[in-house]
């Protein structure tokens, strides 16, 4: 298996989860930024998978929803990252 085949197949796994969470979340509600955002981390097991994800929708021009800007400020400048 090719390490592209294998980095399109996560990147899949990961927004299929995040529409999952967001269709049970869209139901119910979160309660505030602070708890929409731990449910974001949730989805990775690793501070590396977090970053994969955001590599990918650097790459596919994804806009990533943040209340912690200071954090992506760097990516958004120097890589293009659409932060909202």
């Amino acid at each position: 298996m090719d390490v592209e085949a294998k980095r399109t197949r996560e990147r899949a796994e990961y927004r299929r989860l995040v529409e999952k969470e967001a269709r049970e979340k869209t139901e119910k509600g979160f309660k505030n930024g602070l708890e929409a955002l731990k449910a974001f981390a949730d989805l990775f097991e690793s501070e590396e998978e977090m970053d994969e994800f955001v590599a990918a929708c650097i790459e596919s021009g994804l806009p990533l929803v943040t209340l912690n800007r200071r954090d992506f400020a760097d990516f958004a400048e120097h890589e293009g990252l659409v932060l909202l």
